[in-house]
């Protein structure tokens, strides 16, 4: 029932789940590659960012224009593990650090990918009426953080910098990404300086298409924003995360306060966090003098209009706006209810692809 097919696509083609090999696609000895829900035998050695690419463009040029088009593209690239054509790799050679090389080659690779999507949608004379939509889920890994865990092994490629922090931080590094909304139709090209949370997308997407959507969702419709930058922000304040830290699985740490930032305005507090708190300089600019060791870290209070790297803690300095922020996430954790205190199932032994033919398979739950 969770299956995308089962969630209002038509189709569905790629991995279930993250992390896999991107020819063999598999990940600890099962294979993970659906057309649909058949299992996809045909994709094995093919590079996942082609095969993306390829059955895309095959979408888009047997469409008709005349009909409506949604098309969700969630490119694995680059998240780990590194790997790309060595050709890809060869572009880097002059940078001395060869993870650095292969992410930068899966980034170009990935970059050629969407090129290639968008002259099939200029082919297919469905360009001028396209609302393209580039963003990305997290900052890179970094500084060590998140470690190699079990007989997994790390790559760390990524650079975050000037930004601070990691993946799996609360840091502007683990959380602030790069995004992009392209619409000739309707949107002027200019710089965006106003708060846009992932979630937005979901209401601004339906707005887009002339759907109705309910009131009560996590996201803010930015929709009537995009099109028309004098309008007010929709959005003035952002909850960045607030969980229990009950499913890291590779630290020991006690369970409160919760993992938790909040930002209002351009006030930044973070009740708790954990993981690489430092700046990782790229390979490209020199060798990286903090190599990180994760830390905790608690009550901090930033402006990053004015400190955008998060390198001036405030909350000594600004004790008001620093409690007006705690107290802000408090009340939001106690109107979580039991959901504050949710935490990831145990891992069991019967959804071990072994017992499913080698292929990570569902109904085992």
């Amino acid at each position: 029932a969770f299956w995308p097919t089962s969630r209002g696509f038509d189709h569905f083609s790629g991995i279930l789940g993250g992390t896999a090999d991107y020819y063999l696609h598999d990940l600890m000895d099962g294979y993970d590659y659906r057309a649909d829900t058949d299992v996809d035998y045909i994709a094995n050695g093919t590079y996942d960012t082609f095969l993306i690419r390829d059955r895309a463009n095959e979408v888009i040029l047997g469409h008709d224009k005349n009909s409506p088009l949604f098309l969700y593209l969630p490119f694995h690239a680059p998240h780990d593990p590194l790997q790309v054509d060595k050709s890809y790799q060869d572009i880097y050679s002059d940078i001395p650090d060869e993870s650095r090389q292969k992410y930068l080659g899966m980034v170009t690779a990935l970059d050629d990918a969407v090129g290639n999507i968008i002259d099939s949608l200029k082919q297919s004379e469905l360009y001028e009426n396209s609302v393209i939509v580039f963003l990305s889920d997290n900052g890179g890994p970094g500084g060590n953080w998140p470690p190699s865990v079990g007989g997994y092994e790390m790559e760390y490629g990524a650079s975050n910098w000037p930004l601070r922090g990691s993946k799996m931080t609360l840091f502007e590094g683990g959380t602030r990404t790069v995004s992009f909304i392209h619409a000739p139709k309707y949107i002027t090209p200019r710089v965006e300086t106003g708060l846009v949370h992932a979630t937005d997308w979901f209401p601004t997407l339906l707005s887009a298409a002339g759907l109705e959507h309910d009131e009560d969702l996590d996201g803010v419709d930015q929709w009537e924003k995009l099109k028309n930058a004098s309008l007010p922000e929709p959005r003035t304040e952002m909850l960045y995360n607030l969980f229990v830290p009950s499913f890291l699985g590779v630290v020991d740490m006690d369970s409160w306060p919760p993992l938790s930032a909040i930002r209002v305005g351009d006030w930044k507090y973070i009740w708790r966090d954990y993981g690489f708190d430092g700046w990782s300089t790229p390979a490209e600019q020199g060798t990286d003098d903090e190599p990180g060791e994760p830390k905790e870290t608690k009550h901090q209070l930033y402006n990053l209009a004015s400190d955008p790297g998060e390198k001036e803690n405030l909350a000594e300095a600004e004790p008001e706006m620093a409690e007006m922020l705690l107290n802000k996430l408090m009340s939001t954790y106690e109107g979580m209810g039991a959901a504050g205190n949710y935490s990831y199932p145990r891992q069991s032994a019967a959804g071990n692809p072994a017992f499913h033919g080698g292929l990570w398979e569902d109904g085992w739950c």
